[in-house]
């Protein structure tokens, strides 16, 4: 019998899960990167009696498998700053039962007992709390989410909540008197996609410890007074109907980060001045005819104007030192009305101006030393800089450009000569290729997006055949970037109501995600 025969005979009548065991063993301490060599390492100098049938064998190691070359020191205690950070967010790896298949009220019982505090009752067509839940003070966190419930009397007895989630219950039309002050503990609501209409009940002004607020995609016509919610810290009120903020309604709301009004129908919007933590500004998607007055934000770092009327910009916009990311397409500003004074705004990273009146590429811009992305799609922009090769020469250079449907004809000898560019956008303009220099530079920069691998997008339809689609903005909550074409909301939320098409540019780097026009 030759070797190759014996190995085989050997490996028919084995023990395989023990082998298998040894094998792994072996490799893992002497040929972790080498599998093949291993193997055959280990049947030459395996003793193979250990492996027939029945045999037993070494068990796989249960720890951590890595060789060591020295008493490694026990881990530290975990700190109450590392436990907290590890918590999960209010609302989130809830005890599940959301459809739930069996005896939902024994469950609940059952859970109850044994310490369960964060309950998930969503999608099980309940029309009102299941009566393990009724008066029970110890459960924290509790979502509803897509029932039928007709009334919200049952979850005003649930005296320790902290979370709750009703969004998806159409016959939720209004808050109830009391609601305050039966959940004193209240820290964050989620309301999306209700009854909710007309006035918002100022009961909600009542419950002092709220953080969060959301109630996106309703049909409230006018926001509660929010006087007494000084802990707020996230307020959306996104796709309503509401047309005017009253003057004050911002007043008490020193510590709100994230103010979301995207998709309503506002003509007036008063001074955001009292707002002094503002982080995240969306007011996109309404009929604003001016850009409302900004005070000094220190941390505001996003604004989105985009889909509104404003024919002007505020120069309020050049207190903020620290705005990184500024979009308002859809628009009616000139080269005149957007300002020059933008060389304030020192970290401005990304400027999104599509479907605007713009002439020209305001000069301004060309110097910015943080700006990287500049989206100029759907303007009036009949030649480029002679000199935009300033883009390059600028502390970080520019990366993304987007010109796309603008009528200039020629190309800039100097364009080709913008190495740091990642994407640009020529779709639907309509370039002269029979001009030689045209040409040449077009091609250059072809070359140099070429370059840049998969984050390199050169974006000419008519040129490579490529059909751009529309990409809609995604959701958004603080602490991840917005689309700034698009609006925010929780991933959730956002999938109860598809948004108007947007105007953008197509994905870049830093998670802004936009569409191009």
């Amino acid at each position: 019998m030759t070797e190759i025969d014996e190995d085989a005979s050997f490996l028919k009548d084995c023990n395989v899960p023990v082998l298998v065991n040894e094998i792994m063993c072996h490799l893992l301490a002497t040929r972790p990167t080498d599998v093949v060599g291993g193997v055959i390492e280990f049947l030459n100098k395996a003793d193979r009696t250990k492996y027939g049938p029945g045999k037993g064998g070494a068990s796989p190691p249960t720890t951590d498998l890595k060789p060591k070359t020295e008493e490694e020191p026990p881990a530290a205690p975990e700190s109450k700053e590392t436990a907290e950070a590890e918590a999960p967010e209010l609302g989130e790896d809830l005890e599940d039962f959301s459809a739930f298949k069996g005896d939902l009220n024994a469950e609940l019982t059952k859970k109850l007992a044994g310490g369960a505090t964060r309950i998930n009752i969503s999608k099980n067509s309940l029309t009102e709390l299941p009566p393990p839940l009724l008066n029970q003070t110890n459960v924290t966190e509790l979502s509803i989410e897509e029932n039928h419930f007709i009334n919200m009397d049952g979850l005003l007895t649930m005296t320790g909540l902290v979370y709750l989630n009703i969004s998806d219950n159409p016959k939720f039309k209004e808050i109830p008197e009391g609601f305050a002050t039966k959940l004193p503990k209240l820290v964050k609501l989620d309301a999306y996609k209700c009854g909710f209409s007309g006035q918002l009940s100022d009961e909600l002004a009542g419950c002092s410890n709220m953080t969060h607020v959301n109630f996106y995609n309703n049909s409230i016509l006018k926001p509660f007074k929010c006087g007494g919610l000084k802990s707020l810290i996230e307020f959306n009120l996104s796709s309503n109907k509401i047309m005017a903020v009253p003057e004050g309604s911002f007043e008490c709301l020193q510590n709100v980060k994230r103010l979301a009004l995207f998709w309503n129908r506002l003509l007036k919007v008063p001074s955001l001045a009292p707002l002094t933590s503002l982080k995240e500004l969306q007011l996109n998607g309404n009929q604003l005819p001016e850009m409302p007055e900004l005070g000094v934000h220190d941390e505001l770092e996003e604004i989105n104007l985009s889909e509104n009327k404003i024919a002007k910009l505020h120069e309020s916009l050049f207190n903020q030192k620290n705005l990184e990311v500024f979009a308002a397409g859809k628009n009616l500003l000139t080269n005149e009305s957007i300002l020059s004074n933008w060389p304030k705004i020192e970290n401005i990273k990304k400027i999104h101006f599509p479907d605007n009146q713009l002439t020209s590429i305001p000069d301004v811009f060309l110097d910015l030393p943080n700006l990287i992305v500049l989206e100029l799609n759907k303007n009036q922009i009949k030649t480029l800089p002679a000199d935009i090769d300033r883009f390059e020469k600028k502390t970080n250079p520019l990366n993304h450009l987007f010109l796309a449907e603008n009528p200039f004809e020629t190309l800039p000898t100097v364009m080709g000569d913008l190495q740091s560019l990642k994407r640009i956008a020529f779709r639907g303009c309509p370039l002269d290729m029979t001009d030689e220099t045209t040409k040449t530079t077009y091609e250059k920069l072809e070359a140099i997006i070429k370059t840049k691998g998969i984050e390199g997008k050169f974006l000419d339809s008519k040129r490579t055949g490529t059909v751009q689609r529309k990409v809609a903005s995604g959701p958004t909550t603080l602490g991840t970037q917005p689309g700034v074409g698009g609006g925010g909301g929780s991933g959730a939320e956002m999938k109860k109501k598809k948004r108007p098409e947007d105007e953008g540019v197509p994905p870049n780097e830093g998670g802004v995600t936009l569409a191009i026009g």
